[in-house]
């Protein structure tokens, strides 16, 4: 592999302090020796106009962690060693934020690839502390053994082997288990009392599970948050954090350093949307922020050419083009098989898109959906453009919905409604599905909440060009919920089609029966009802029910979908909820459970044939030449004759003349 070809040679006080002097170690050259550098761990060293922090010194001396060993030649080789860590630029800016994070009384959060060492930098710290600072107590806090288990294991490796190579900072223990360690000894006085003594220092191994208050009212001066992406349990990774923040502060002043650190492919359905949420709203959660991925500052993201093995070893500065070119070789190589392709994306990504991609706990076919993602963003464009809708309009009379594409638009559109011979669309030929919301941002304390979902799915039509494919979702929470309900009643007018709609969410209803148009939702699908399914059962009711038995068809039709269509899903990210799907988190994935509805809408319509729609029966009284909205004169049913399914007057579809519908413009 390649490396930098100009080779930096660091001044070698830098890692002096990694061969102490060969002497007694109650000798004054050793104790003045410690001193020094012990005192560089705290306020950091300068040589030659270059400085590393505090804690890096710390970290490149007093901190040998598991490694992979160089030969003779200087080549990395897979020979694992406890040595010090090879020094690198991406570490040394990790360190320099973290002492700004610490003169800023915030927080660092950052997510990086697989292998970065992320864990071994942020675990030196509470080492750091354990030696260096009496009666200071020091978490390592995961939500699940799995994840603090394996860290603190690092850790207690790492001080092992600091001991070895620094005797002089040895310390007795009160307790060493796999889940508490405090420094100290129990002796005799003199006069025949007990007395405990030492630092007192603690490291402590906590897994919140389902309490979110293990650490509240504690006082660390050290506490991990590891692997926050799979984050998982009922205590959330907000409400462990929301239940601690008090402990980390005593009035104004901050008294323990908090970090959050994350995985690239170790994000999980639940977790990664809390610490999503929290990258990219750093300000709300008292995190140190940064510029540069996103139009407003974020947490931090090392991308995996920063430090890629190979690529740094041997040179201060990372080969960051050349760890990229290998990154991508071994992407493009992974191709063949794109659920093997799209982890190795998670692990090592880009960007933290790429990072946050997660990994759903469905009966979906992964495989399909990624590979289907994988063919939209490698083309590098996907079908279907963005659209607004509007109602066409005469003498204040409505006689149609209009098209605007525009790449400000918040309705996507694969394709426009099939008409028949009769310039109408083809009778029951779509369907649609509703997840919905009753407020819109100016309603919400917050000004956000979870979004609304409407989904349009064209049905299996004999001698369509195209059949059973998603052909309009429109996916929003604007600031006036009406906003929303009318561009679903525009929708649904122009594909002119019924939805099935989750059950929960009802201020929908009003709104349609307020403008004429309640036929458009669905009756409540036979198979959801409590008696037998297979009877022509009758019901005034709307819409299916949120129950798991009705869920569970849900998923059942949409895993059946995907499995022979998945090919054929061309919105990116209706793509990756169905990918990142995970049933306990639902209320999550608003474009999922629209598309529930629709599919159990689609299997509820089995019965009911496609169609053209039939001419009226010709009255000569009501037939005449008129002229059109765009001046031109033709022959038919005079307009005043035609209405809506809203109840309204409208105007032909211009017999055979579509595009007279439809309103184009150029993208903006």
């Amino acid at each position: 592999m390649s490396q930098n070809s100009n080779k930096i040679i660091l001044p070698s006080q830098f890692f002096e302090a990694r061969t102490p002097p060969k002497v007694d170690l109650f000798s004054f050259q050793n104790i003045e020796f410690y001193k020094e550098h012990l005192h560089y761990c705290d306020v950091g060293r300068t040589v030659n106009g270059m400085r590393f922090t505090g804690d890096y010194y710390w970290y490149m001396n007093f901190f040998p962690i598991n490694m992979l060993k160089k030969d003779k030649y200087g080549n990395i080789t897979d020979e694992e060693i406890m040595s010090y860590a090879y020094p690198s630029q991406e570490d040394d800016y990790l360190f320099k934020q973290f002492e700004e994070a610490k003169q800023d009384g915030k927080y660092p959060f950052f997510i990086t690839a697989r292998a970065f060492g992320k864990t071994f930098a942020v675990i030196s710290k509470a080492a750091k502390n354990y030696y260096t600072k009496p009666l200071s107590h020091n978490y390592i806090t995961a939500s699940i053994s799995k994840h603090a288990d394996v860290t603190f294991k690092k850790l207690s490796e790492s001080m092992e082997s600091l001991e070895k190579l620094h005797p002089t900072l040895r310390m007795k223990k009160l307790y060493n288990s796999p889940d508490y360690v405090e420094s100290g000894e129990d002796i005799v006085t003199a006069d025949g009392n007990k007395e405990r003594i030492g630092h007192r220092s603690k490291l402590e191994k906590i897994i919140y599970g389902d309490d979110a208050g293990k650490t509240r009212g504690s006082r660390p001066k050290f506490h991990l948050f590891e692997e926050v992406g799979s984050w998982s349990g009922s205590a959330s990774l907000k409400k462990c954090y929301a239940e601690s923040h008090g402990s980390f502060k005593r009035g104004s002043t901050l008294t323990g350093e908090v970090f959050f650190i994350g995985t690239g492919g170790q994000m999980e359905s639940g977790g990664s949307e809390d610490a999503k949420d929290m990258f990219y709203n750093p300000d709300a959660f008292n995190l140190y922020k940064v510029k540069g991925w996103s139009d407003r500052p974020t947490a931090i993201f090392i991308p995996a050419e920063a430090k890629y093995g190979g690529f740094y070893e041997n040179n201060f500065v990372s080969d960051r083009v050349g760890a990229r070119a290998a990154l991508e070789k071994e992407r493009l190589e992974k191709k063949e098989d794109a659920l093997v392709y799209y982890q190795f994306i998670q692990e090592y990504p880009f960007t933290p898109a790429e990072a946050f991609l997660v990994r759903g706990g469905n009966n979906f076919n992964t495989d399909i959906l990624a590979g289907q993602k994988l063919a939209i963003t490698e083309s590098g464009k996907s079908l279907g453009k963005l659209c607004k809708l509007h109602w066409k309009r005469e003498e204040s009379k409505i006689i149609g919905v209009e098209i605007e594409y525009t790449d400000k638009g918040n309705i996507w559109l694969l394709e426009e409604p099939d008409l028949d011979e009769n310039a109408n669309v083809f009778k029951n030929l779509y369907v649609g599905g509703y997840d919905g919301i009753d407020l819109g941002t100016q309603d919400t304390a917050s000004g956000q909440g979870s979004e609304g979902a409407l989904t349009i799915k064209k049905r299996m039509r004999p001698g369509s060009v195209t059949s059973n494919r998603y052909v309009c979702i429109y996916k929003d929470r604007p600031k006036d919920i009406d906003d929303f309900y009318e561009n679903a009643l525009m929708i649904v007018t122009l594909f002119d089609c019924k939805i099935n709609i989750e059950d929960t969410k009802r201020a929908i209803v009003a709104y349609f029966k307020q403008r004429k148009a309640f036929d458009r939702f669905m009756k409540r699908p036979r198979i959801t009802l409590t008696a037998d399914p297979t009877n022509d059962q009758k019901t005034h009711l709307i819409g299916t029910t949120a129950t798991p038995k009705n869920f569970a068809y849900g998923e059942l039709y949409t895993a059946t979908y995907i499995k022979d269509y998945g090919h054929d899903i061309w919105y990116l990210p209706m793509l990756d909820q169905l990918i990142d799907f995970n049933m306990q988190n639902r209320t999550k994935f608003d474009l999922v459970i629209a598309m529930f509805m629709t599919e159990i809408g689609d299997d509820e319509l089995f019965d009911q044939q496609i169609k053209s729609t039939k001419p009226a029966a010709f009255d000569f009284h009501k037939y005449g030449y008129y002229t059109d909205m765009n001046n031109i004169r033709r022959y038919g049913l005079l307009p005043e004759y035609q209405q809506n399914p809203m109840g309204e007057l409208i105007f032909a579809h211009a017999y055979g003349q579509r595009k007279s519908n439809v309103l184009y413009l150029d993208q903006e």
